[in-house]
Parts: structure tokens; C-alpha cells; sequence
């Protein structure tokens, strides 16, 4: 496989295929650009899926519509950020994505549009109530709607009851048999099992976040997501003149969420070090009952009762999710360590803009997912695996820093 490098990095969606490269080792090309598309008349055949024509100042895609290629009005097209290079095509008849040949640029565009009548499509999510689940659970809902297909939505609860939940909310929507399926599972090792539930109802399932054998899969290239992280807090430390003193890199690790996760943490601490070879790398572990704000704070609490020494220098605090960056915060202030401790979190949460806006004193930046639009993705996945087109095995979506800077 060839390596190209991005600008953003690598990954988000991940189609598992039994191929000879292993998950976890793709390499992602991107940003995609929307190319201009080509002209045609009307009239003009729809002979390639997945060509996307201008005719009448309108955007037209060549689908499948109930068996027959037909020329479909393009609703929103929104590139990917990356790709793994690697691609694949649902078939039908053996419930199963193959291997097949892609775009010789290895980028994909996500071109929404109506679906069949009496589609139903299924998400399976991590949980509700939180900003940025509710933003990607809105987003998907929205874009769903947009199509003119069903939904059915199951709550796994993984904040709640942990796996048990996944398998529980994955059994609800398999027992609906929707066509297709979004599942939002954020729990490793769960997750093939996740897949022998919905085997059986012979539906494509785009699985967001972590790859598994016998889906594709969109999300956060997860240990890009540490190397912005932490180039930004050392740039941070940089521009504060906090970089030739003692500095203590600590990650906040969730080992039980599964490895490709904790590439958040590594990727951060990692770069970290690379930039400041003096920094000392330092980590705490939290446990399955502690997936909350307020667990981040008692962990790290204990570590600044345990690690006196570190109020000589400078801590920057790397974490996979703003809440676990919000409770290092908490901690800090309790601690009294308001001038020389540095949190960076994850998602760009609503929490995340009012700490940033607001000048927070510890909370200084948030890479940004931009969960609202990932239903304009996804979907399309969905639609282009029906169909039968050539669809990624894993893609990223674009990602940002969200600073004070940016949010002037």
C-alpha cells in the first residue's frame, strides 16, 4: 500500500474485509476535493454508478433505484478527509463487503440524495444527553429525514451498562430489520460480537469510531487525533515561553475502551516528548465505572497529591474526550493550580466553546469533529453500499483545533 501524507492525517471510516493488510495498519490519503462534474445533457444515459453529472444547473448522481440505474439529484456532497486507499463493494447476495477497485485518487465524496420509498435505515449510539452525541444522534436523524427514509434508533447506554448495552440496543434493531445500519459503539472488544447480532438481517453496517471485521467505518482517525493534540499544546507551551522549564506530559487512559482509542492519549504524549525531549511522560488510568467528568477529577486529584513536585514546572493534561479534559480542569483548581496545568480536550463540545470563549485558565483548546455534519456522510455510505458502489473500507473526516484563536 502506498503512503501518502495528509494534511489533516489519517482516518475516520473503516470497512473490515478479510484482506491481507490488518485493520489497525492503514494508511489514510486525502483531504478530498469536490471535483468539478462533468456535463451532461438531460437526456444523458446513466451507464457508471457513482457519476455524478450537471445538467439545468442541478447535480446528478447515477444510482440503483429498485434494481434499474437512474439519474438521482445530488442533495449536499461533502468530501471525506481522508481514506485508507483501500475499497470495497457490498454484495447483496452474500451479506458481506468484498475488495474491490477504487477511484485511482483514493477519494470519496459523500453525495446525499433521495432513497427508495419505504427505506429504513437504524442507529445504534453510544448514549443521549451529552453535547456531542446529541449532535452527531441530531445530524443523523436530520440527514435521515432529508432522504425521505424510516429511522430506528436504539440507545445502547454505554456510559450506563457497558457492553451489555451494545449487544442489548444491537439486538432491538436487528429485530426491526432495517436495511442498513449506523452503530456508534465505542467499546472495543464488544464489537464482533456486536457484528454476529446483525449478521443475520443481511444489512451493510457503518460502524463509527473503531473498525470490525464485516462493516466499514467512519470516524476519528484516532492517533491523528493525538499528534494534533499535542502538537497544539506544545505550540501552546511554545508561544508562553513554558517550554524550556520542567514539563510533565500526563494522559488520562480509558484502557478498557480498546487500544485504537489510546492512540489519542500516545499520539499526544508521544509528540509531546518528541518536541520537548526533557518532558517526563506520566499517565492515569481510569476504570469502567469512572466514564465521567467527575472520575477524570478524583484520578487526578489523587495524582497532584501524589506528584508535589510537578507545581515546579508545567503539566499538560492529554485526554480522548473534553469531559475527561474538563475534570483534569476541575481537579487543577481544586489543587490551586490554575497558572502552570494545561488541558486539551476532544470533540469541540458545546462545554468545550464556552471554557475556551470564557479564557479558562486550564481548559485551552479541543479538537473539533464537527459531529453535526457526520449524518451527511454516513448516510451516503449507506446508500452507496446498497447500491452496490465502490465505498472506502476506512475514512476520516476532517478535523480542526478549536482554540481561542479560532473562535474569535
Amino acid at each position: 500500500m502506498r503512503k501518502t501524507k495528509t494534511r489533516h492525517g489519517r482516518w475516520q471510516l473503516i470497512v473490515a474485509v478479510a484482506a491481507a493488510t490488518a485493520i489497525g495498519a492503514a494508511t489514510l490519503v486525502g483531504p478530498a476535493t469536490i471535483a468539478n462534474a462533468q456535463t451532461a445533457s438531460p437526456g444523458a444515459q446513466c451507464k457508471t454508478l457513482g457519476k455524478v453529472v450537471q445538467a439545468n444547473k442541478t447535480r446528478l448522481i447515477c444510482g440503483k433505484v429498485s434494481g434499474r440505474q437512474k439519474w438521482e439529484r445530488v442533495l449536499s456532497a461533502k468530501p471525506v478527509g481522508s481514506t485508507n486507499g483501500q475499497w470495497v463493494r457490498w454484495n447483496a447476495s452474500k451479506c458481506a463487503f468484498e475488495p474491490a477497485a477504487g477511484p485511482r485518487n483514493d477519494r470519496y465524496i459523500a453525495y446525499m440524495r433521495k432513497s427508495p420509498a419505504n427505506s429504513v435505515y437504524a442507529l445504534g449510539t453510544q448514549g443521549e444527553g451529552v453535547a456531542i452525541q446529541d449532535a452527531l444522534n441530531n445530524g443523523w436523524k436530520a440527514a435521515v429525514k432529508k432522504v425521505g427514509a424510516k429511522e430506528v434508533f436504539a440507545n445502547y447506554r454505554q456510559s450506563e451498562i457497558g457492553a451489555a448495552g451494545i449487544l442489548e440496543g444491537a439486538r432491538a434493531i436487528a429485530l426491526r430489520r432495517p436495511q442498513a445500519v449506523t452503530s456508534w459503539a465505542g467499546i472495543q472488544p464488544v464489537l464482533p460480537t456486536m457484528m454476529d447480532v446483525y449478521k443475520p438481517i443481511c444489512a451493510p453496517v457503518v460502524q463509527v469510531t473503531f473498525p470490525v471485521e464485516g462493516s466499514i467505518s467512519f470516524g476519528s482517525d484516532n492517533a491523528t487525533v493525538g499528534r494534533e493534540a499535542g502538537k497544539f499544546l506544545v505550540d501552546y507551551l511554545k508561544e508562553k515561553r513554558l517550554d524550556s522549564g520542567p514539563v510533565t506530559a500526563v494522559g488520562i487512559r480509558l484502557p478498557s475502551l480498546g487500544a485504537d482509542l489510546d492512540k489519542r492519549i500516545s499520539g499526544c504524549t508521544d509528540g509531546i516528548k518528541r518536541a520537548i525531549p526533557s518532558a517526563k511522560i506520566s499517565n492515569v488510568e481510569l476504570g469502567s465505572d469512572q466514564f465521567s467528568a467527575a472520575g477524570a477529577q478524583t484520578k487526578m486529584s489523587d495524582w497532584f497529591t501524589a506528584n508535589p513536585a510537578s507545581s515546579s514546572g508545567t503539566v499538560v493534561i492529554c485526554t480522548i474526550a473534553d469531559i475527561y479534559a474538563v475534570g483534569a480542569g476541575n481537579a487543577a483548581k481544586s489543587a490551586g493550580r490554575t497558572k502552570n496545568v494545561f488541558s486539551m480536550g476532544v470533540a469541540g463540545s458545546d462545554e468545550a466553546v464556552a471554557l475556551i470563549r470564557n479564557n479558562d485558565p486550564i481548559f485551552v483548546g479541543s479538537i473539533d469533529f464537527k459531529f453535526q455534519d457526520w449524518g451527511q456522510i454516513i448516510i451516503p455510505l449507506m446508500q452507496d453500499s446498497l447500491e452496490g458502489k465502490v465505498v472506502p473500507r476506512l475514512s476520516a473526516p476532517n478535523v480542526s483545533v478549536m482554540s481561542a484563536k479560532t473562535l474569535r
